[in-house]
């Protein structure tokens, strides 16, 4: 997950929407002509978990840097989705 954005499945831009005090919102808005659509799955296209835990990487390598803080996404030992995410969805 840490490996450069040119290698992502996740081709969506990143907006930075507000940040302050070592923290940050952004927002990637799914595009439904991300290459992931047609195999997940045909006819009801799904993004997939490990996309969403990359746009969660991605939104936070896009947020301004904390001075003398390294960031780094060394893992996700559990998850749970609240719901699916669909093309054009934010």
């Amino acid at each position: 997950m840490t490996a450069p954005a040119a290698a992502s499945p996740v081709t969506a831009p990143v907006t930075v929407l507000e940040h302050a005090d070592g923290r940050a919102v952004t927002e990637v808005v799914i595009d439904p002509e991300q290459p992931v659509f047609p195999g997940h799955y045909p006819g009801f296209p799904i993004f997939p978990g490990v996309c969403v835990v990359e746009c969660v990487n991605l939104g936070a390598q896009a947020a301004p840097p904390v001075p003398g803080a390294r960031l780094t996404l060394a893992g996700v030992q559990s998850t749970r989705f609240q719901g699916p995410v669909f093309p054009g969805d934010p």
